[in-house]
């Protein structure tokens, strides 16, 4: 047998039992993510400290302070943020464990930060792991890489009395992690510094995921799989996907469309009547298939609509983003259509990289804009190379460069 999830522990729960009200898990980014520096540090001119703490002490034996007194300490600070969501209230925690007594062997203070998940009402398991992988992309967004899982608890109730279960995921991915820790410097937004804005973030993005999970799901299937891999893939399905990404988005995430004039308006419903007269075919079908789409947003016109509150902040970051986006759907056009092309794309992969980067870049951007991101504090406080998003816009200017010396006048 191979089992997807083990549960570990002293009591038995099924995967359709309803008793799961609280979930801990560790992620292997969580010190980038919430990067809490003033939590814990060390005094090194220390005598005054070190003297105080020697006099408190009741022992019948002589302390002798040396020259160099050190003091590692713990703020007691315990909480990161927390925030109230629609999946149920989710928090980051401080869990410092040390050595209990000192001696010549030397004392330190340990540190793991746990994200917390506590539901308004119990739970069964699958829908645990579901909210857990909503909350899971969302911090790998911020951060800029798919997170490796450390640690997964979930808490039962019997009898009244919490009992912490321990929990391994078999098919958890392990994610490449040949460059180390991410700068969190270059995280989307602070956690620690700007807990109410970072809650507020997370619960307006989790709020509307059901609704935009066929989108997201697509988006983030790229976005992991890079992490897989030791390099970076930009194939042609990669690029096509991209772009769906905005045909599958929900209707409420564009302006409405405009309605068609009175004389054309008519004129479709006058040919739809006539073609659902005739006997099905598929040809038939797809004429109305086209007819039902007239007057409805192309998908050109639902990337720009996109685009536009990403220009309104930062447009100066993204000249001429428009006809970056229109050649992406070019681009798709011609893979999935057979569309001519003023781009031979086989011999410029590079173009379809930047081409394929744009697109995720302003779904995934445009995104968390609608949820209260300030992309542009965020430009203003530095370049952030290690993160996708500060890495597209630094070579964006290049990348727009090389596509209209491709293009024709």
């Amino acid at each position: 047998i191979f089992p997807h999830y083990v549960i570990f522990g002293d009591q038995h729960i099924s995967h359709t039992d309803k008793k799961i009200s609280d979930v801990r898990f560790v992620l292997d980014d969580a010190t980038t993510l919430f990067h809490d520096y003033d939590a814990f540090d060390f005094a090194s001119n220390a005598r005054s400290i070190v003297q105080q703490i020697v006099e408190s002490k009741n022992v019948d034996r002589e302390i002798v302070i040396g020259e160099h007194p050190l003091v590692a300490y713990y703020t007691g600070k315990k909480e990161i943020f927390s925030s109230n969501t629609v999946l149920g209230k989710i928090s980051a925690s401080h869990a410092p464990s040390y050595s209990a007594g000192g001696g010549s062997e030397g004392v330190k203070i340990d540190n793991t930060i746990y994200i917390h998940m506590k539901f308004d009402e119990a739970i069964n398991f699958m829908d645990v792991v579901d909210r857990f992988w909503k909350v899971q992309r969302f911090f790998g967004l911020v951060v800029g890489r798919a997170s490796n899982l450390v640690k997964f608890n979930i808490e039962i109730g019997i009898d009244g009395e919490p009992r912490p279960l321990d929990v391994y995921f078999s098919m958890y991915p392990k994610y490449q992690r040949s460059t180390g820790q991410p700068d969190w410097r270059d995280i989307l937004m602070d956690a620690v510094r700007e807990p109410s804005r970072f809650s507020d973030i997370l619960a307006a993005w989790l709020k509307r995921h059901d609704e935009w999970r066929g989108s997201r799901g697509r988006f983030f299937q790229s976005f992991e799989k890079q992490f897989l891999e030791k390099q970076r893939t930009y194939d042609i399905d990669r690029l096509i996907s991209a772009a769906n990404m905005f045909d599958i988005m929900p209707k409420t995430a564009f302006p409405e469309p405009e309605g068609l004039p009175s004389d054309l308006d008519d004129a479709k419903d006058k040919a739809k009547t006539i073609f659902k007269e005739l006997p099905q075919s598929a040809d038939r079908d797809s004429v109305l298939d086209a007819l039902g789409r007239v007057g409805s947003l192309k998908l050109k016109r639902k990337i720009a609509s996109r685009c536009s509150c990403l220009l309104s902040r930062i447009g100066e970051r993204l000249p001429e983003l428009l006809l970056v986006t229109d050649a992406a759907v070019n681009c798709r056009n011609h893979y999935v259509h057979g569309s001519s092309s003023r781009i031979d794309y086989n011999k410029e992969p590079d173009i379809r990289v930047f081409l394929t980067d744009t697109l995720e870049f302003v779904f995934a951007a445009s995104d968390l804009v609608d949820a209260g991101w300030d992309i542009a504090a965020w430009c203003e406080k530095g370049r952030h190379w290690h993160h996708p998003f500060g890495a597209y816009i630094d070579g964006y200017s290049r990348g727009l460069e090389e596509l209209k010396d491709l293009l024709p006048s």
